[in-house]
Parts: structure tokens; sequence; C-alpha cells
């Protein structure tokens, strides 16, 4: 999801979801001040993401910024060579006869 050049940030969901805990709020309590359904929150929550006006609304009512910086790490990391392949059919005859050896 793209807001100009901001993108909602990857754990939005923890988000919404510890900012409604430490306000004390329940989600229909949270639906209510939205005047959304609840069922929006509870998909928020679970991790669908949301239209930009629901996004405006979850960022006004609970004080948050959802978009750019991710306030969890990435979790993403390459180990292959660049000029690393695949396993081929010949390479798992070969590991197989090895194995029967």
């Amino acid at each position: 999801m793209f807001r100009g050049d901001d993108e909602l940030a990857t754990d939005f969901a923890n988000q919404i979801k510890r900012a409604r805990e430490n306000k004390g709020w329940d989600q229909r309590t949270l639906a209510l001040r939205m005047k959304e359904k609840v069922n929006v929150i509870q998909r928020a929550e679970s991790g669908h993401i949301p239209s930009d006006k629901v996004v405006k609304k979850f960022e006004s009512t609970l004080s948050l910024d959802l978009r750019g910086v991710d306030s969890a790490p990435p979790t993403d990391t390459t180990v292959a060579s660049r000029n690393a392949r695949g396993l081929s059919l010949g390479d798992l005859l070969d590991m197989a006869k090895d194995e029967e050896d």
C-alpha cells in the first residue's frame, strides 16, 4: 500500500493492537471511536491492509504513524552466493547413489 512516498509499515497490525491495548480499549471501543465496524478493526489487527481512509482514522484515533519506518527490524537475509545454482535431477540421483553405497 502506498500513499505518496510512504509505505504502510509491515508491523502495522501489531502497532494498532499495542496502541489500542495501551489505551485500555477493546476492539469494540476502538471501532466506536473510529465510527467503523468491529470487523474492520479485527481484520486490520490480523494483518489485512486497510484502506487509506481507515489508516488515517487509526493514525488519528490512536496517535500513531503507520507509514514510513518500521519499528521491527527487517527479517530478510540472503545466504546464497551470486553464482549458486539449485540442485538438478542429476545431483539428486548422484546423492541417492552415494547414500546407497
